[in-house]
């Protein structure tokens, strides 16, 4: 087992992807406890991301502009499993500009909190630090081909197109086999 993907609400998509056989979707509303509008991957041990550079990923959004007005969203890698001390994070700011559907998403330049290592990475979350979702509002987010160019257990050459884990194309260097213990 490479790990497992939080919370309950996290579900497997194998019709709508980027690479592979599946993404990983969660519908973010205010039917959702705040915890719930998120994603947490964690792996069965640490992964070593000694030397990585650009955290990238693909990110599906149905709709960019009600995701940046109703959420404080950021990313981050953590060395601990909880993700409340030893982390680097992005904010949604950081993505760039996101528009309707599959966007590729590369983030470098992050903030650190409390004492991260690369080579102790212990669990990547996508989150809402805060939401305001009124009644029937929906965002639909999907995240695919999660990687780390440059790190020492991945991908030397920084290509962002190599193939992740041959059962759910998530790519290897960061999260191998995500994917396949989301069912």
């Amino acid at each position: 087992e490479a790990g497992s993907w939080y919370p309950s609400t996290v579900k497997l998509d194998t019709k709508s992807k980027s690479e592979g056989k599946a993404s990983v979707t969660n519908n973010l509303s205010a039917e959702q406890a705040l915890r719930e509008n998120s994603f947490r991957f964690v792996p069965v041990s640490p992964l070593d991301l000694t030397g990585g550079k650009e955290l990238r990923f693909d990110m599906y959004v149905s709709d960019p502009a009600l995701l940046a007005q109703r959420t404080s969203w950021a990313v981050r890698l953590s060395s601990s499993s909880r993700g409340t001390d030893d982390y680097i994070q992005w904010t949604l700011a950081d993505f760039g500009t996101l528009k309707e559907g599959w966007n590729s998403v590369t983030l470098d330049d992050a903030k650190t909190s409390g004492d991260f290592q690369l080579s102790s990475v212990e669990a990547f979350y996508m989150l809402a630090e805060e939401a305001s979702f009124e009644e029937g509002e929906l965002v639909m987010v999907k995240l695919d081909n999660i990687r780390v160019s440059g790190a020492s257990s991945g991908d030397k050459d920084d290509d962002s197109s190599h193939g992740g884990s041959p059962d759910t194309g998530v790519a290897a260097p960061v999260l191998p086999a995500a994917l396949a213990v989301a069912t």
